[in-house]
């Protein structure tokens, strides 16, 4: 049978439901010693642990409360790169402030506590995890093992991912003006430029750009529009004829 403590180190109102639900399962409950986690000093909302009998492992768990399940995944998760060890230590001297408020306020609790340091300070195995949860919830949308720790069976939030690999389809015509079909022009040339390695200075560039026998685009271009032209309706080619992108200034460009 497991023995589960409560820790509540972030005292806001918002947090008091879900406190109030969590607390009914703890066998242990205790709230007013600080305790920061990692260099940047975080501040989890509630600390769980969890103790198996016989006392040979323990499950430490850090647990953050959000108003949406975005910004709980997002506030459990900047735990995952943390040091497991340096957080069993800083909740060691945690246990120890505690057992001090409690001798210094004449709280029956206090051999508990100074149990609970003992116990944890000889197991064998501590599982440290991160959890996010609702503050309107008393289910967590994900539960993670930090990134130091052995590979477990982690319980991350169960996403739908109900899109499936598509062909990409592109249907549909585009018409440019005088200028974008221009703009498309030079950029169609300069990338065939980049391609054939043309482009390695202005004078390499603008040097190939002036000969036409170098430059297969330019060549390919006529010819693809000439077969076009021969196999299209006659109101396909008086529409092709007639568009800005088929004229010399942009095959020029």
């Amino acid at each position: 049978m497991a023995t589960e403590y409560l820790f509540r180190v972030d005292g806001a109102k918002d947090n008091d439901d879900f406190f109030g639900i969590a607390r009914a399962s703890a066998r242990h409950v205790y709230a007013g010693a600080d305790f920061r986690v990692g260099a940047a000093g975080w501040i989890p909302d509630l600390v769980r642990l969890v103790v198996e009998e016989p006392p040979n492992t323990c499950t430490l768990k850090l647990i953050e409360l959000e108003a949406t399940e975005s910004e709980a995944l997002v506030s459990c998760r900047k735990y995952l790169p943390e040091n497991s060890g340096n957080i069993l230590s800083a909740f060691g001297d945690y246990l120890d402030r505690v057992v001090r408020q409690c001798r210094a306020s004449a709280d029956p609790r206090e051999p508990e506590f100074a149990s609970l340091r003992a116990i944890l300070s000889q197991t064998s195995r501590v599982t440290v995890m991160t959890a996010g949860a609702l503050r309107s919830s008393a289910t967590f949308v994900e539960e993670l093992p930090l990134i130091d720790q052995p590979k477990l069976a982690a319980q991350p939030r169960a996403i739908q991912d109900d899109q499936t690999d598509k062909a990409r389809v592109f249907q549909g015509v585009l018409r440019l003006s005088q200028r974008e079909a221009n703009v498309l022009g030079r950029c169609v040339m300069i990338l065939d430029a980049v391609v054939r390695q043309r482009d390695h200075s202005s004078a390499t560039f603008h040097d190939w750009r002036g000969r036409e026998r170098t430059q297969p685009l330019k060549r390919l271009l006529p010819r693809t529009m000439e077969i076009i032209l021969r196999s299209a309706p006659s109101s396909l080619k008086r529409r092709i004829v007639e568009s800005p992108w088929i004229s010399t200034r942009c095959c020029r460009s």
